[in-house]
């Protein structure tokens, strides 16, 4: 039965295969994606949610 794939399943590939690169390449390029991703999307979140940002002060 094969392995369910996860983050701690590529981590662990990618730790026990440094010498294929393109293996620690792509666990380290998929997380580092994803960590972008949701930071854009709840920096996007936070500003539609904005209670300040139709507030004006004349």
């Amino acid at each position: 039965m094969p392995p369910t794939p996860s983050w701690g399943e590529l981590l662990q590939q990618g730790k026990s295969n440094l010498d294929a690169p393109w293996i620690v390449a792509s666990v380290v390029s998929s997380l580092v994606l994803v960590l972008v991703m949701v930071t854009f999307i709840g920096e996007a979140v936070r500003a539609a949610f904005d209670p300040k940002k139709f507030t004006r002060y004349d």
